[in-house]
């Protein structure tokens, strides 16, 4: 304001009305008198009559704390949510088919399956489920941040067990919003088991 022409008297009624907020140290006031304050603009000020009242302080201090607290206590109910959120997501990811449901499991997938084959979505053959007696249906998205997380961890386990346990075998259940977003979510996390068809997954409404 100084700068800018304002008079004395005019800084003084804005600073009787906003209060002076911070403390006038030396570099301050050496600023202020590069910038045309006069002696007894100075003096009032570090006198402390424009300062903010005790009272406005502490009010102040309360309501920040206030919102500090509201937002810590956000942050644990969205993580406690998040939290909830991905557990569900585990179970219904690995759904485990028990043997007496493998051939049902195996009788809709039949015709309706493809895989990644050097980084293309490709027809995958029936016979290759002939061995399976156990499958995991793998419900997930590129869409969803957890899954995306997950997945890696999934294909790093079935790659360690997949040469020990034949009969297994993970179906990957798409629930993404199209077929370029699936293939790209197979790609990007190399999935190395088979998945229902996009085009089909209406197909198999016993999965």
């Amino acid at each position: 304001m100084l700068r800018s022409g304002y008079s004395v008297p005019t800084i003084e009624a804005e600073l009787a009305t906003r209060h002076f907020a911070d403390q006038l140290d030396e570099g301050k006031r050496n600023q202020l008198i590069k910038a045309g304050a006069t002696t007894e603009l100075l003096d009032a000020i570090e006198s402390g009559n424009f300062s903010v009242p005790k009272e406005e302080l502490e009010k102040s201090r309360r309501k920040m704390n206030e919102q500090a607290a509201e937002r810590a206590l956000m942050a644990e109910k969205a993580k406690r949510n998040d939290t909830l959120y991905q557990n569900q997501l585990l179970n219904q990811r690995a759904r485990v088919v028990a043997h007496g449901s493998a051939d049902a499991i195996a009788g809709a997938a039949k015709g309706n399956l493809v895989r990644l084959q050097n980084g293309n979505v490709v027809s995958c053959y029936d016979e290759e489920l002939a061995p399976k007696q156990i499958y995991g249906l793998y419900f997930s998205a590129h869409w969803c941040a957890p899954c995306r997380k997950f997945t890696p961890q999934l294909v790093a386990y079935y790659n360690q067990i997949a040469h020990d346990h034949p009969e297994f075998e993970i179906i990957f259940v798409s629930a993404d919003k199209s077929a370029e977003d699936m293939a790209t979510y197979m790609r990007e996390s190399g999935m190395p088991w088979p998945a229902i068809e996009y085009g089909k997954l209406a197909n198999v409404p016993t999965l």
